[in-house]
């Protein structure tokens, strides 16, 4: 079950610039709120309101703003969020993430390593970098970042399945098989309900 579930690269790696379902969920959600709250300001400015009244209308309204084009346009949303945090590691990941699903490796690649060196325990970020490693054929630099991962963070998932990638593609089966085992049970008990 497990070699079936990420047996090929597709199934793990399938990273294409349309909007999923998630994506649609949240942007539906949204631009009622957007709506709502335009009109609420509008109405606010025909009718006089007070300052304070104003100011929440529109902090809402540019709340829901930057929501909408986080979900819409992620690479303008991280390159604005990097502009005002140049030190937070995690926007540089998301943006590399962005770049990623763009088809844009190189660009990703910087990202991983912006990361990185403003994080050098930032596992997740070493595990993105390895799997574009990976897209790109370099399986021994993916190799690499994803043992690293496992050495910062033993219990992430995406680590093992990156190994197991790479196994897979040096007909080392077993090892692979292992690999992807590994990662299962640990999305299984992450997943595990208890009563």
């Amino acid at each position: 079950m497990a070699v079936h579930l990420y047996e090929g690269k597709a199934a793990l790696m399938s990273r294409t610039p349309t909007r999923n379902s998630a994506h649609k969920k949240r942007t539906d959600t949204l631009i009622p709120i957007l709506i709502v709250a335009f009109f609420a300001l509008l109405v606010s400015f025909w009718q006089g309101m007070n300052a304070p009244m104003l100011l929440l209308l529109g902090v809402i309204l540019l709340a829901c703003a930057l929501t909408y084009i986080s979900v819409q346009h992620p690479i303008v949303y991280y390159s604005f969020i990097i502009k005002l945090f140049p030190w937070w590691a995690p926007a540089y990941h998301k943006r590399g993430n962005a770049y990623w699903w763009c088809n844009e490796p190189q660009r990703a690649l910087a990202d991983y390593d912006q990361a990185i060196q403003r994080q050098p325990g930032y596992a997740d970020a070493y595990v993105d970098r390895g799997l574009v490693y990976y897209d790109l054929g370099e399986n021994q630099h993916c190799l690499r970042d994803c043992e690293q991962a496992i050495v910062l963070n033993n219990r992430l998932a995406r680590a093992y399945i990156g190994l197991g990638l790479v196994h897979n593609s040096l007909h080392e089966y077993q090892q692979a098989i292992e690999d992807y085992n590994r990662a299962v049970s640990i999305y299984s008990f992450a997943y595990t309900v208890t009563w």
